[in-house]
């Protein structure tokens, strides 16, 4: 089993998995990784008493796409439990949040972010890998950036045009 490029000592840190079965995905998924992102470190969670938790990991990846460092927490039920998500250290949950839930439904259909995401517990699969949560999480932020341009041309439009130039049909 040929590892990814990683540095000894987030070797270590994939060797102490006791899960063998855990450990080949976490590999597999972590090739696939490399692709899109610069760096990718895994560690071991602390506990509350300070010490390692062997049956806890952190996989932290810099994406090259956008800047961000998603840390994704595994156990040893990964992949038939949702990993937890972190999102530049503060947890994913924040990160859905949208200030204007009302332009999200004008813009794509959907209700609620939160709901939409695949660590939703009803939606999690285990055939759904650490790459596609960074997928999910690039989408979601465009979607994020989507409702800032529409807040904006709101702006614009409310200031500067009149009311029966339809702006939204030309940006969005």
């Amino acid at each position: 089993m040929t590892t990814p490029n990683l540095d000894e000592n987030y070797l270590v840190a994939l060797e102490n998995i006791s899960s063998i079965p855990v450990k080949k995905r976490i590999t597999r998924e972590l090739q696939k990784l490399e692709e899109n992102c610069s760096l990718i470190s895994i560690e071991n969670e602390f506990n509350e008493f300070n010490n390692f938790d062997k049956n806890k990991y952190i996989v932290n990846i810099l994406d090259n796409e956008n800047g961000l460092i998603y840390s994704i927490i595994l156990n040893n039920s990964y992949p038939f439990k949702t990993p937890g998500v972190q999102i530049n250290f503060r947890p994913y949950q924040e990160f859905l949040k949208v200030s204007s839930p009302e332009y999200l439904k004008k813009i794509h259909k959907i209700n609620c972010l939160c709901c939409y995401t695949i660590t939703c517990g009803n939606n999690w699969s285990p055939a759904f890998t650490m790459n596609h949560l960074i997928e999910e999480i690039r989408r979601l932020k465009g979607y994020k950036r989507d409702i800032i341009k529409k807040l904006l041309a709101d702006k614009i439009k409310l200031r500067y045009l009149i009311d029966d130039i339809d702006l939204d049909c030309w940006l969005f």
